[in-house]
Formats: structure tokens, sequence, C-alpha cells
């Protein structure tokens, strides 16, 4: 799709000095990750160091998780497992 991935991290600390250095159009961002905060709480940092769009991506579909998503993030979020026309669609 002419998407180009400027790197690929499993913890908070990492996602968040990526999104600092790159020139990234678009963040993808799990809502479970390694280190202490989840997903949403990165994606607030990350909005607070960078002006970027954040989408979330999960395995959990429960109502909880998507009332975080939805309040948190007007990207809203993709569940995992989700292909290209999906993710095409949501960007």
């Amino acid at each position: 799709m002419g998407y180009n991935v400027c790197g690929i991290t499993d913890t908070r600390e990492r996602a968040i000095k990526k999104a600092e250095l790159s020139q990234s159009d678009l963040i993808l961002v799990d809502i479970n990750l390694k280190g202490g905060l989840n997903g949403i709480q990165t994606e607030q940092q990350i909005r607070f160091i960078k002006n970027i769009p954040v989408v979330y991506i999960t395995a959990y579909s429960d109502e909880n998780t998507y009332r975080q998503a939805i309040i948190t993030n007007k990207f809203g979020y993709i569940i995992k497992p989700f292909d290209e026309f999906e993710l095409f669609y949501k960007i």
C-alpha cells in the first residue's frame, strides 16, 4: 500500500523515542505494551510530544477497552488480526 515503516518496538519507552525521532505520518500502537504504561497512556505521551495521529491496535474487543480507546483517541482502534483493507479505510 506504499507505507514506509520507520520501526517496530514492544515497549513504551522505545515507542516514544521512535515517535520523537521519526517523521511519521501515523503511528499504530498496541494497547498492551510492555514497560508499565499501556498503549493508551503511551499515545497520550506521544501526542504531547508530537502532533501525530495514533491508531490503537488490539486483540481485545471488550467494552471497557473500546470505551477507553474512543474517549482518549479520535482515530480509534483496529482489532487484531486486521488486513490491509481495514487499515486503509481506518486511516
